[in-house]
């Protein structure tokens, strides 16, 4: 009985070696280089890194899930606590050259001390002068294709409720608050699709237009979440 068992155990420990090393070599097949087999992890060309998962559905092939930051345009930067009432700027989400990105939700994250309230921004002590906006826009020009924010710009804390419902207070006793804030497009009927370097289409991004100054934040993010489609994938 002691052999059957591990002859048992050896064979699936071997069928599960054997699996995962059949699903990487496809994975490198698909994606190249960038693909780290030992670690399942995807390197963007801007240097970030994203957990590499493939998922297979009715509407085709497998995918590729990205969970990325927007980043600043002007400094690479994802933390976006800093003072652009003067200079304004965007974080962006931009998609590899050849694919087309389907945005499926935005995590927005504010922390600060405790007290947060509704009517101010983070615990800034009041609403911002300009706002946030979030807008589909073309890469070369600047362009508005779709504002995602519907003219209206985000200003206070429970704004970010008006358009995403989904929003929450983390509260660590006496320690800095945290509110998070998801916001599913999908649940308003479709992803958002952005693409570069796709025949036939616009190259595009989704950014987050910052016009306010946000240095008394400790912490301010905007992570977007969805699946690449690629030829290939």
């Amino acid at each position: 009985m002691r052999s059957l068992f591990v002859t048992i155990l050896l064979i699936t420990c071997s069928s599960v070696a054997f699996g995962q090393e059949l699903q990487n070599k496809n994975a490198v097949a698909r994606n190249g280089s960038d693909f780290n087999k030992s670690a399942a992890i995807m390197r963007f060309a801007d240097g970030t890194y994203a957990p590499y998962v493939v998922i297979a559905d009715s509407d085709g092939p497998a995918k590729k899930v990205f969970c990325k930051y927007a980043l600043d345009e002007t400094t690479s930067g994802f933390i976006m606590n800093g003072d652009y009432s003067t200079t304004p700027t965007k974080a962006s989400l931009i998609p590899e050259n050849g694919e087309i990105w389907r945005v499926e939700r935005l995590i927005i994250s504010i922390s600060d001390s405790k007290g947060m309230s509704p009517e101010e921004y983070g615990n800034l002590g009041s609403a911002l002068t300009n706002g946030i906006e979030v807008k589909v826009m073309n890469q070369s020009g600047g362009a508005t294709r779709n504002n995602l924010s519907t003219s209206s710009p985000v200003k206070k804390n429970a704004e970010w409720g008006y358009l995403c419902y989904d929003v929450d207070i983390k509260n660590f006793g006496n320690k800095d608050e945290f509110i998070l804030a998801r916001w599913t497009f999908t649940r308003a009927g479709s992803a958002v699709r952005i693409s570069t370097g796709v025949d036939g289409l616009v190259d595009t991004k989704v950014s987050v237009l910052l016009s306010d100054d946000f240095t008394g934040l400790i912490d301010h993010r905007f992570q977007f979440q969805g699946i690449v489609e690629a030829s290939g994938m």
